[in-house]
């Protein structure tokens, strides 16, 4: 918002942010007095202050930041993922750290519900801060009592780190996770580039990562680990699971296999589920280029293979070689266009592809009190709290996908009904509705958005992943087995 709007404006809470910003204290003192001023305001002077808190940690606006702490807002209950929550990924500055600590932030907390993760963790992908953290009494070992599943400080380093702070860690005495190679071929498999397409630098640091600790480590390409949520029980199973066609990961297969990956090692039965082997993962959900890659890399004269490789003795089924002679046919070029909705066409249209999204489902949505929502709306999604997104083609106008916002605090939000139809599908619509629908989220003021899904949701699952959404507890009850609770720490 340019400065003259910022003077005004009435809102407390927009004043804010762009105090934070512009790191600039009168502007907070504005926001404040207003807010003061105010009896029937969203936003108290405590709430604004809390705010204020988080935001110029995580803007590294230092001056506003000790103007709030100065007024006595208890430091204890900021917890570190606000600090690194940021517009763009960029390291916190010192400063702001260092003026944490000396208001009495603690550097290993995990926040006021010991749900988040302390601040080493975040900062994995930088060898210097790192260090200042190990200096500053950061532990390298998760604490028990955290209320958070997730990766040791070395399976972090693992998933987004450098191999420079992977070893200043382990050398600090960080224990190795049980998945540590596991979460390297995730990452590197996420982030394979599209077929055709240079090698981006986040696919080559992955890749570094994955070499450091099978060839620098000696770790084992085959370890069994049953993870939760995703059907795999191995590394080779990662990419065969959870890579898409379209993705070039074919040296990320040659090189599990050149070190010994088993094609035919599955994780077996556990709790009356059967984890299959890196084939069945390729076939099940139709990953061609996985399977295309071993089949070249079979193919290969026996002399150009890494002598430690094991002899792979699988054949191609039926399903395999369908699955690799298949093309891939894009749908014709399709461009649209996403906007809040403005008219009551806009609106019917919404409430039209709601409902188509709820026939899609197997299940009845009664116990959301479905029929309810859709004889309100906007009900809950409507401004200012919430938004309903609507995109339309723009060669027809046809409505081909839609998306809803609605708070569950002042503070957390919520994606529900993301959504789209047949005629949009393979358009990438579905990506694009839900990044806008996060930056709303974030132009709104919330600091995070939630959302449940099913975990036979492949697809979206990958895409949540993708985005930065992080599993969580249950945050309302549901009678569906299974649901998976994701949350999302949104930029400030």
């Amino acid at each position: 918002m340019a400065q003259a709007n910022v003077q005004t404006t009435g809102n407390p809470m927009v004043i804010l942010i762009e105090a934070c910003k512009a790191d600039d204290v009168s502007l907070m003192e504005r926001a404040l007095k207003i807010a003061s001023q105010e009896l029937n305001s969203r936003y108290s002077v405590q709430d604004l202050l809390q705010r204020g808190l988080k935001r110029a940690a995580a803007r590294d606006a230092s001056r506003v930041l000790k103007y709030v702490l100065d007024r006595g807002i208890d430091v204890a209950t900021l917890s570190a993922d606000e600090i690194m929550t940021n517009d763009v990924p960029v390291e916190p500055s010192r400063e702001v750290l260092e003026t944490l600590i000396a208001y009495g932030w603690d550097i290993n907390t995990r926040g006021p519900c010991s749900t988040s993760w302390p601040l080493l963790w975040y900062v994995v992908q930088y060898p210097d801060l790192v260090r200042w953290c190990l200096d500053h009494g950061a532990n390298v070992d998760i604490p028990e009592d955290t209320g958070r599943p997730g990766p040791t400080i070395l399976g972090m380093a693992a998933l987004s780190g450098t191999t420079e702070t992977f070893e200043l860690l382990r050398t600090a005495g960080a224990p190795l996770d049980p998945l540590t190679l596991h979460y390297a071929v995730d990452q590197a498999t996420m982030s394979a580039p599209v077929e055709g397409s240079d090698h981006c630098a986040a696919y080559t640091r992955r890749m570094d990562m994955v070499r450091h600790l099978v060839d620098a480590l000696k770790l084992n390409v085959n370890p069994v680990k049953h993870q939760a949520g995703t059907q795999c029980s191995t590394p080779l199973c990662f990419v065969a699971r959870r890579g898409t066609t379209g993705q070039d990961f074919r040296d990320l297969v040659f090189f599990l296999l050149d070190h010994g990956a088993d094609l035919n090692l599955d994780g077996g039965t556990l709790e009356g589920h059967h984890w299959p082997n890196p084939v069945t993962c390729a076939e099940s959900s139709g990953n061609s280029n996985f399977l295309r890659s071993v089949e070249e890399w079979k193919a290969r004269d026996d002399n150009t293979r890494n002598k430690t490789s094991s002899e792979i003795k699988h054949k191609t089924t039926p399903t395999t070689l369908h699955l690799l002679n298949q093309t891939s046919k894009a749908k014709d070029m399709c461009t649209f266009t996403i906007s809040p909705i403005t008219t009551p066409d806009d609106l019917a249209s919404t409430i039209k592809l709601f409902k188509e999204y709820a026939t899609s489902l197997n299940f009845n949505l009664c116990f959301q009190n479905f029929d309810t929502e859709m004889a309100s709306m906007p009900g809950k999604y409507a401004p200012p709290e919430g938004a309903l997104l609507l995109a339309r083609k723009d060669s027809t106008g046809e409505a081909i996908g839609c998306v809803g916002l609605r708070a569950l605090s002042s503070d957390i939000c919520e994606m529900k009904r993301l959504y789209v139809a047949p005629a949009g599908r393979g358009t990438g619509v579905g990506k694009a509705l839900t990044l806008a629908v996060i930056a709303e989220a974030g132009r709104l003021g919330y600091q995070a958005m939630r959302l449940d899904t099913l975990p036979t949701m492949n697809a979206a699952l990958k895409l949540y992943s993708s985005l930065g959404f992080v599993e969580i507890g249950a945050y309302y009850a549901t009678p569906l087995e299974g649901t998976v609770f994701l949350e999302l720490p949104l930029s400030r």
